[in-house]
């Protein structure tokens, strides 16, 4: 986005829209985290609108990401060395991994 100009954006455009298509930008610029201005000029100018929420869950999900690398290292680790009195702490590991997946699926579905 051009940048050059940020302090000198004081002379508004009005912009004729009917209730619908009001609400239509209100909520789009609200789902992208953004000013209904930024979102207009970004989208008027040809720039795609960044979201600020997009960000925000692309870093949640490396966080959960990182999260289930260690605990696959951690079960690989007990599976290299593991007897059959650790059985019940490795299904305990799994079954934290098959809720970490969940919440993964569910973040990036929220995308």
């Amino acid at each position: 986005m051009i940048r050059e100009n940020v302090k000198d954006r004081n002379r508004p455009i009005k912009v004729l829209v009917s209730e619908q298509e009001r609400n239509e930008l209100l909520s789009r610029s609200k789902k992208a985290g953004i000013p209904v201005s930024t979102f207009l000029r970004s989208a008027g100018l040809g720039y795609r609108p960044k979201s600020k929420l997009d960000s925000k869950v692309a870093m949640e999900l490396l966080q959960v990401n990182g999260d289930l690398g260690r605990l696959g290292g951690l079960l690989k680790l007990w599976l290299s060395k593991a007897d059959s009195s650790e059985v019940s702490d490795i299904r305990a590991v799994l079954k934290k991994i098959d809720s970490t997946m969940d919440e993964i699926r569910r973040k990036a579905a929220s995308v």
